[in-house]
């Protein structure tokens, strides 16, 4: 029992690792070499965009990373983005690219539909700035739906309402990519480890503790000729 135990909490303290340790290696662009076929999950998101075509871009901010998915919320490919692990911000403009403005490094990016780069320049002080709101939390699709960040789990969604009424989460992370996810559940995992490890010694110790006393009764016994 005691092995069992202590093998799900190195299993939980490496998945702790992987979730934290892996959205701080991509936000400062270490894993680069990961293909854009790769799903990342979702987390926090911090911004949407939608182009002429449904299709949706979500940023994730802890991976400093954009997400593509179609108009029906098939995941289409993945791409990083160079903010030194800083906020970005996104929108569609008038030539249904997508752009993306950084707030340190002060960069302006355009990427076509899979995460081409299109262009790649500094405007420090403006690029950010400029863009305002966009994109944070609401966008609006070409037929006028409207597309909404909600956080009704751990991991953040998007939830399409069509304009003549009805609403969808449209996008969501596979329930087993929450097992890599970080920042939060990285910490419950770990919290979850570390619970069981000091169970694990707190039964360890007075077990000892019980075994001293059991020996100190029978040492008399012992002792009588």
């Amino acid at each position: 029992m005691a092995r069992t135990f202590k093998t799900a909490a190195y299993l939980l303290l490496l998945l702790g690792g992987v979730g934290l340790f892996g959205g701080t290696f991509a936000s400062f662009g270490w894993l680069s070499f990961i293909p854009t076929s790769v799903e990342f999950p979702l987390g926090d998101l911090s911004g949407i965009a939608v182009d002429s075509s449904g299709h949706i871009y979500c940023g994730a901010q802890f991976y400093s990373r954009i997400q593509e998915y179609d108009p029906n919320g098939h995941f289409v490919a993945g791409w990083f983005i160079d903010c030194a692990g800083g906020v970005f911000r996104m929108r569609i403009n008038a030539r249904d690219e997508l752009e993306v403005a950084t707030a340190r490094k002060g960069m302006l990016y355009r990427f076509a539909p899979g995460g081409q780069l299109i262009e790649k320049k500094s405007n420090r002080y403006r690029a950010f700035a400029e863009f305002g709101s966009a994109g944070e939390s609401h966008c609006v699709g070409p037929d006028e739906s409207s597309y909404d960040i909600e956080v009704p789990r751990l991991s953040s969604v998007v939830v399409k309402t069509a304009a003549s009424g009805g609403s969808r989460e449209i996008v969501s992370v596979p329930l087993h990519k929450w097992l890599l996810m970080g920042p939060f559940p990285a910490w419950f995992f770990w919290m979850g480890a570390v619970l069981l490890l000091s169970g694990l010694h707190l039964i360890k110790k007075r077990q000892q503790q019980k075994d001293r006393q059991s020996t100190a009764h029978q040492q008399p016994d012992d002792a009588e000729p």
